[in-house]
């Protein structure tokens, strides 16, 4: 029930998009699914998903909300692709930005999808270190200790000291812009 609210949502309707690869721009009707990480297009009442591929701009023209596939080493030390959403920050500080849906069963929440399940929508902040390591930007001092052993003391004391909060997308810039620093 939930997967298919999800793919019901807002959030996952069809629009316009232009899919640029390699320099070539093609329009065509897609979506991004959070559920695979995935841009789905629709061609001739079909499904597709697009393979991933560095180099690759997807712009959903109705949002003006554009997608990059980035390459990083996951916690595993192998290479993985994903969507991220690119903003002002994402070339100069390695800030790449995805949007999570969380279920709200809350009757007073602003946007019903299905039935009586509702989402909130969040953005969640990730950066991309100098040896390409993704890391979930936060201010949790236990994701910071786990991500950032070496680091960890000095971070925190940066966060603590300039009142940071991860509700805060400037907060959470300069949080890169000091990790980035050190």
């Amino acid at each position: 029930d939930l997967i298919y609210a999800i793919e019901q949502s807002e959030e996952l309707r069809w629009q316009d998009m232009s899919l640029t690869v390699d320099g070539k721009l093609e329009i065509v009707l897609g979506r991004y699914n959070p559920i695979h990480d995935s841009i789905e297009i629709k061609y001739n009442d079909a499904i597709h998903e697009i393979v991933k591929r560095n180099n690759m701009n997807i712009t959903f023209m109705e949002t003006n909300t554009t997608y990059q596939v980035k390459s990083y080493y996951g916690a595993d030390d192998k290479i993985h692709m994903s969507y991220f959403i690119v903003d002002d920050f994402s070339d100069e500080l390695g800030v790449f930005k995805r949007e999570s849906l969380k279920k709200n069963e809350l009757k007073q929440h602003k946007k019903k999808t299905n039935g009586s399940i509702y989402f909130d929508k969040n953005d969640i902040y990730y950066i991309i270190d100098q040896e390409h390591k993704l890391f979930y930007l936060t201010t949790d001092r236990n994701i910071i200790r786990k991500s950032y052993p070496k680091k960890a003391s000095s971070i925190i004391k940066f966060i603590k000291t300039n009142k940071l909060s991860e509700s805060n997308k400037n907060d959470l810039i300069t949080l890169a812009r000091y990790i980035q620093s050190i």
